[in-house]
């Protein structure tokens, strides 16, 4: 765009930008820049009536013409090759299974790793349950023909080790067995030419899903966001690929609405998926945070067949966790540290994180699929110093990180720079998170407070201090990391200034990355006695140059 402005041109309209983490979506957005686009273009008809212009395009996409995909039912499962091939021949369904971008293994290939620990970190009369949960993929370390001890086997993978600290571990998760059930119940036909079925399709019935390139593409769901042909069960089908979970968008409501037979549901759905009905679709949608399944239970006058469920209902998307262990001390294992996400709604609903209450309930032995990919933190060497700010599930990176440099250390004993995790949590008792490794810092020749900072833990190396935001007095108000930040500014200031040190931070994308931010403006100002616009080119510098790099999410 700047280069376009260089040459002459000119906007027409202004960039238009819509934030999907936004609690209305990126409607809010979307909206007002079609009026603006509409007014710069002199289309009467659109600035007058905003709400037919937005969704005119998408209502002739939303008709009923040719289904986009076409359903294949086996009339004998069992007696079907490709039923065989996919969950008889093999020790597992070979199951298809969309990569995300950037996986680390050969062909996108999955990993089906192997829980081998699931337990709670957080104490048990402590609101929030963090899992810490580890993993092996011990099995793709050898051809099954090979004995133990042998060289292992590692094709599978693009690199070994398969990870690094900093690294990503992207799960997918499976739609829990109640609501999947709900939902077998509420599918009548598979196409609009078949028979049906009023209660509900077999749980075990396999099916081969195509889609049809002659048909209408468009609407909300682009190619990225669409199935891809899949051969599995209908219990598969719901389990695995569709978000039957996820909130509905509103293109949703327009597309259920052209199949209600009854006239007050009809224009309900209508009204929920326009522009006028926005308030609406918040209040039902987004405040509540209702699925795909208890809306179509809500509407029960439009049941529409499979193949247009598959046009409607978008798949189910992996989620991405950062590991928390290093493959310095197991190449074949990783840690994940998940806070179990558990919400009230306003009208007293309990919601739960699908991915998060999926990895929660897992047992020993249960399989996990998953890839690995690159994140954005990498060690930089135990030559570099590295200041890093956790707080929460945050932490579970920095922990890897640290047991990289502290391996790295033993090789290179004496070379190594000093390593500063802050870390937050609420309560020493009740959410401190790897509180016991920490405290072991410590325990040889180290170091147990530092100045004011009581909770300030050092081996030498590596230093860890952490901020109870709910343990200090009263009157003197919570303590968070930043905190923290100005107790050891000085050590922060020496490493980032004198030392090409670099800066992470991780955890919840609502304030804590920011007020991290303006704190290391600020004690840059102060440590260097400079102005803070100064200061402020400084932490620029750091974030250009890739010193200072930020991973945070939104629940």
């Amino acid at each position: 765009m700047m280069r376009c402005k260089q040459l002459g041109a000119r906007e027409f309209v202004p960039l238009g930008l819509g934030d999907d983490q936004h609690e209305h979506g990126f409607f809010t957005g979307l909206t007002k820049w079609m009026k603006l686009l509409a007014a710069a273009m002199g289309d009467d008809k659109v600035t007058k009536n905003d709400s037919s212009s937005i969704t005119r395009e998408v209502d002739r996409q939303t008709a009923l013409e040719l289904p986009e995909y076409k359903v294949q039912v086996s009339a004998s499962s069992m007696d079907n090759e490709l039923y065989t091939a996919v969950y008889v021949n093999g020790p597992r369904p070979t199951i298809k299974y969309d990569p995300p971008h950037g996986s680390k293994l050969v062909g996108n290939t999955p990993l089906h790793a192997e829980v081998i620990r699931n337990e709670r970190m957080t104490h048990t009369q402590w609101p929030q349950n963090v899992r810490d949960i580890t993993l092996t993929f011990a099995a793709y370390s050898r051809e099954e023909s090979e004995p133990e001890g042998q060289t292992p086997n590692r094709g599978i993978f693009k690199v070994w080790p398969p990870y690094v600290a900093g690294d990503v571990a992207t799960v997918h998760p499976r739609n829990p067995a109640p609501l999947v059930s709900s939902m077998l119940a509420m599918v009548h036909q598979m196409d609009e030419y078949s028979e049906v079925s009023t209660g509900g399709l077999p749980r075990d019935v396999f099916v081969t899903i195509k889609r049809d390139p002659r048909a209408l593409r468009g609407g909300e769901l682009n190619r990225k966001s669409r199935l891809q042909d899949v051969s599995c069960t209908l219990h598969d089908l719901f389990t695995i690929y569709l978000d039957i979970a996820g909130r509905p968008r509103r293109t949703f409501f327009r597309l259920l609405s052209q199949h209600a037979t009854e006239e007050e549901q009809r224009n309900k759905l209508k009204e929920l998926g326009s522009a006028e009905g926005f308030s609406l679709y918040h209040e039902y949608v987004v405040r509540e945070r209702r699925n795909h399944v208890e809306v179509l239970a809500e509407f029960p006058s439009a049941r529409p067949p499979l193949s247009r469920l598959l046009e409607m209902i978008p798949p189910l998307q992996p989620r991405h966790y950062s590991i928390a262990s290093s493959s310095a001390l197991d190449a074949c294992r990783l840690d994940l540290c998940v806070a179990v996400e558990e919400t009230v709604t306003p009208y007293r609903r309990r919601r739960s994180g699908l991915c998060s209450t999926y990895l929660a309930n897992l047992r020993v032995g249960d399989e996990v699929v998953l890839w690995l990919r690159e994140g954005s933190f990498k060690n930089p060497g135990p030559q570099t110093p590295l200041v890093m700010v956790g707080p929460g599930t945050g932490v579970a990176p920095m922990r890897a990180i640290i047991q990289e440099r502290q391996a790295s250390s033993c090789a290179v004993s004496g070379q190594e720079r000093h390593t500063l995790l802050f870390f937050g949590c609420r309560k020493q008792l009740m959410d401190h998170l790897y509180g016991e490794e920490w405290g072991a810092l410590s325990s040889k020749d180290g170091k147990r407070g530092l100045g004011a900072d009581e909770h300030f833990v050092s081996n030498g190396s590596i230093s860890v201090t952490t901020a109870f935001s709910q343990d200090g007095p009263p009157n003197k108000g919570k303590t968070y990391v930043t905190h923290k930040m100005r107790l050891h500014e000085e050590a922060v200031f020496t490493a980032l200034s004198q030392h090409n040190g670099h800066f992470y931070v991780a955890g919840s994308a609502r304030r804590m990355p920011a007020d991290v931010r303006k704190q290391l403006v600020a004690l840059v100002s102060r440590q260097g006695e400079c102005p803070i616009d100064e200061a402020e080119r400084f932490v620029k510098a750091l974030e250009r140059t890739g010193r200072y790099k930020v991973e945070a999410w939104s629940s």
